[in-house]
């Protein structure tokens, strides 16, 4: 590859060499000579293809200056992603006028994919100092080196950004506004990296190893603003194409790739903030009896964990530090062990107030089990309402459920007059919810209604609520079945024909 390129430099140097002394052979004077170099197509393309040789020739001098060697991941990573740039800008060019397409095009596009490169390379090698930050053989030397080529990166970017602004506001509308967008795209990335390394810094000078809990956040908030900033950028350009030129279909993809990027990173910040608020009421401390019955060692630091406020049991039963159930949810909402998500708790103010309870019970009603209705509404109530048993041999379950959803006004109105008309005898009620009054107790029009219709309503609207509280009932019991039929399930232990478990 080394060999290549420079053979590639070598020939086209040569190649300019040999026209321009041909150029002055064959002319009598200086101006004879300019002339026939300007005006042939020959020399005009050994001239540009010289340039891109001296672009290339000053890339790999600030490559071997600012990074050294390349390794072989980076390489191939950068011909991958200079595919796809090369690819995403002819598309880009469809949209602009032809007679924009000249020098200065060709000089701005060959500037901007080379300073493309090196924000690639930089991205790679951050990523490399992170990772194999204790295995650096010269650890001083690669962190001056990144920091000047950080530095130099910025300087480039907001330098060629200012350009472009001022032209594209000359000329508009202008292709210009492409190559502004480009570097605004970069500036913000760059930015980002930026925070990034700053914050690897402090935790590797400063910090020296000691627990940093803001650390995640800074990051999150650094890719969410990032996100959001890139996004913004997308919906400028978007609508400067359009109202000059016309509709940009090549970055829809983009535009759409980022928001989608967006909105879920802003979900995970929403719920990763309930949960870490919630932490402490939510996920109950671990016992030294429950860490001396499994393991002690916390998979994700590799540490041993003692009981108290320091390691959390999640609802799953799996348990890790504190710290550690932080750093983690900052990447991924999932338990690390068993993958199960970690649901956050639906109302903040009572769960950072007090530890998660069940739901209220009526006085004088026994826990976990459903209210049993008087013995003159038995009639009245359908099979389906009937008092239902509780499976013996499951513990209790400790989940917080959200109050069921009440009835919609319809049912309510049509069990009033079928229960209303179940008691007076007057009729049944046929498969499609109509009152067929009976014609013995049919009202005629000139009778009087009773005088007990308000004492009778009430009464009719007091049974139809009870039964609404005993469907109620009915559904948090097979709710909280369920849910531990799927704990039990998740923890890999299943239920026995003789109520027992066994283990997977």
């Amino acid at each position: 590859m080394a060999r290549t390129t420079e053979s590639y430099i070598l020939l086209s140097y040569v190649a300019l060499a040999g026209l321009v002394a041909y150029a002055f052979h064959s002319r009598l004077t200086f101006y004879h000579a300019m002339a026939y170099l300007y005006a042939s197509k020959a020399a005009r393309l050994s001239a540009a293809n010289a340039g891109l040789a001296t672009l290339v020739l000053l890339g790999r001098i600030l490559q071997r200056v600012l990074l050294g060697s390349l390794r072989f991941v980076e390489v191939e990573r950068m011909h991958l992603r200079a595919r796809e740039a090369i690819i995403e800008s002819f598309l880009a060019m469809t949209v602009f006028s032809r007679h924009e397409f000249n020098a200065r095009f060709l000089v701005m596009f060959s500037v901007m994919f080379f300073i493309k490169a090196f924000h690639w390379l930089c991205y790679e090698r951050l990523n490399f100092v992170e990772q194999q930050a204790a295995a650096l053989a010269q650890p001083r030397r690669t962190h001056l080196r990144l920091v000047a080529l950080f530095i130099l990166l910025h300087l480039s970017d907001v330098g060629m950004l200012a350009h472009c602004l001022r032209h594209a506001r000359q000329r508009a509308p202008s292709i210009m506004a492409m190559f502004a967008f480009e570097y605004a795209i970069l500036l913000i990335g760059l930015l980002s990296h930026s925070v990034r390394y700053a914050v690897f810094v402090v935790d590797m000078v400063v910090m020296r190893g000691r627990s940093w809990d803001n650390k995640g956040m800074f990051l999150f908030v650094n890719e969410l603003v990032s996100t959001f900033l890139q996004l913004c950028a997308y919906f400028a350009f978007f609508a400067y194409v359009h109202l000059y030129y016309s509709l940009p279909i090549h970055i829809m993809r983009d535009m759409g790739m980022t928001f989608r990027h967006f909105r879920r990173r802003l979900a995970d910040f929403i719920r990763y903030r309930r949960v870490v608020r919630s932490m402490h009421a939510e996920f109950a401390d671990a016992s030294e009896e429950e860490l001396a019955s499994g393991d002690r060692t916390c998979i994700i630091c590799r540490e041993e964990m003692h009981g108290g406020s320091g390691a959390k049991k999640l609802h799953c039963g799996h348990i890790f530090h504190v710290s550690c159930l932080r750093s983690w949810m900052e990447r991924s909402m999932s338990c690390p062990t068993c993958r199960r998500e970690i649901r956050p708790v639906r109302n903040e103010s009572s769960a950072a107030a007090t530890p998660a309870s069940p739901l209220p019970r009526p006085a004088g009603r026994p826990e976990g089990r459903p209210e049993v209705p008087p013995a003159g509404a038995s009639a009245s109530t359908s099979p389906s309402a009937a008092t239902p048993t509780v499976p013996t041999g499951l513990p209790a379950h400790t989940y917080t459920l959200p109050p069921p959803p009440p009835p919609p006004p319809e049912v309510v109105a049509w069990l009033e007059q079928a229960l209303a008309a179940h008691r007076a005898g007057a009729g049944a009620v046929d498969g499609s919810g109509n009152i067929t009054p009976t014609p013995a107790l049919r009202p005629s029009p000139a009778s009087p209604r009773p005088t007990s219709s308000g004492r009778r309503s009430s009464v009719t609207l007091r049974e139809a609520r009870q039964l609404q509280r005993q469907l109620d009932d009915l559904t948090d019991i097979m709710r909280n079945l369920i849910q531990r039929l799927e704990s039990d399930v998740a923890d890999g232990d299943t239920p026995n024909a003789d109520g027992e478990t066994d283990g997977s």
